[in-house]
């Protein structure tokens, strides 16, 4: 946002990324996916067994729970995996912003 000239990185207004404006525009969608995503480390962490260390094994055994384990299990992963898509988008926004002012200062 500093390299931009933006007030904040929240300024979405003029990107054309669709899904940066859903998560900035509407905060129920960011909520969703920001608790989504503590919620899955919680989860992860209570079905964790203590002899594994494999993140697979631990996602296995939690999609042999009860229906509405494994609801709250999907629903959360996808929440984190958006979140995780928003994230990177941010980041390429931001490397896209540091080579354009990089190309304006070089010349």
């Amino acid at each position: 946002s500093f390299l931009s000239g933006k007030t904040s990185h929240k300024d979405v207004k003029h990107t054309g990324n669709g899904l940066l404006k859903l998560y900035y525009g509407y905060r129920p969608f960011m909520a969703f996916c920001c608790v989504a995503s503590e919620v899955l480390y919680i989860i992860l962490f209570l079905y964790a067994d203590a002899k594994s260390t494999s993140l697979l094994n631990t996602c296995r055994g939690i999609l042999k729970e009860s229906p509405l384990v494994v609801f709250m299990f999907i629903s959360t992963l996808i929440g984190w995996a958006l979140k995780q898509v928003i994230n990177v988008i941010q980041m390429k926004t931001a490397a896209d912003a540091c080579v354009a002012y990089d190309s304006k200062r070089g010349k």
